[in-house]
């Protein structure tokens, strides 16, 4: 009864069958690219976002960012994966698929979850290869506060710890 949701690289996006294996896109690329959008041919519900993996700065993901991410997961994503997890499968990508996809799916989980230590167990046994952004996590805490946890870098340490 979990959400099917793959962290992956951009060369990886591009190659894969999107229109039949995936419902939900979840697209970041960097900030110098805006506003191209990769895949144009996909069907489904997506959301383009455009910052770089970095932690401060003006390419930095910003508050404006996580709410935008925020709106389309309560929005859209949410309300179809609690109603059939299997059919709606979500892929979410970044230019290495590491950081800011990592940190990207821990929000989408922790809405599902209701718990980031949950959404870390989850992330970190689907895609163990996550080191999710640091300065997103800080925003995603901010945005959701503590009624999901007290820490998130702690649930990402505890849950990383408990995936392996």
């Amino acid at each position: 009864m979990y959400p099917l949701l793959k962290v992956c690289d951009q060369a990886s996006f591009e190659s894969c069958d999107l229109n039949v294996d995936y419902a939900f896109v979840v697209s970041i690329q960097n900030k110098g690219v805006y506003p191209a959008v990769l895949r144009p041919d996909f069907r489904g519900r997506r959301i383009d976002l455009y910052f770089d993996d970095v932690v401060e700065g003006p390419t930095a993901p910003r508050p404006i960012d996580i709410e935008a991410l925020f709106a389309f997961a309560r929005d859209e994503w949410l309300p179809e994966v609690r109603r059939n997890f299997l059919t709606f499968r979500t892929i979410i990508h970044c230019g290495a698929g590491v950081s800011r996809s990592g940190a990207a799916a821990l929000l989408l989980l922790s809405l599902y979850f209701g718990s980031y230590a949950a959404a870390a167990i989850h992330l970190y046994r689907t895609a163990p290869q996550v080191a999710p952004n640091a300065l997103m996590c800080r925003l995603i805490f901010e945005k959701l506060g503590p009624a999901y946890g007290p820490d998130i870098f702690a649930a990402l340490a505890e849950g990383k710890a408990q995936a392996t």
